[in-house]
């Protein structure tokens, strides 16, 4: 004797009432990785954490973050002064601005002696 669809139905609907609802999975401890990081960072038997060379690399990281934030401020600033010049008919360029100044009761077509 085979199962059928009906009878797969039957089986399923009989199981759904008289099993028990479903239990709650086992509850997972709480991982502290700041805590397990601390407890090998002053763990002296030799983790890698606690190594002079591991806390030499994190003050590089530090000061080269440090100096990228710094950057990017100046970055920002530049950025602003350079459309503020484009807005103005300015360039920011290192040559210099591709535009002479206009002096008074001159026209920027004649050349200035």
């Amino acid at each position: 004797m085979g199962l059928t669809p009906v009878s797969l139905c039957r089986l399923a609907s009989t199981a759904a009432t008289t099993s028990a609802p479903p239990a709650k999975p086992p509850a997972v401890p709480a991982v502290s990785y700041r805590a397990r990081y601390d407890a090998l960072a002053a763990d002296g038997s030799g983790s890698p954490l606690s190594s002079v060379q591991f806390h030499d690399v994190l003050a590089a990281l530090k000061q080269y973050d440090d100096l990228l934030k710094a950057y990017s401020v100046k970055q920002d600033e530049m950025e602003r002064a350079r459309r503020a010049a484009a807005v103005c008919g300015l360039s920011m360029d290192v040559k210099g601005g591709t535009k002479k100044p206009n002096v008074i009761g001159q026209r920027a077509s004649q050349p200035t002696p």
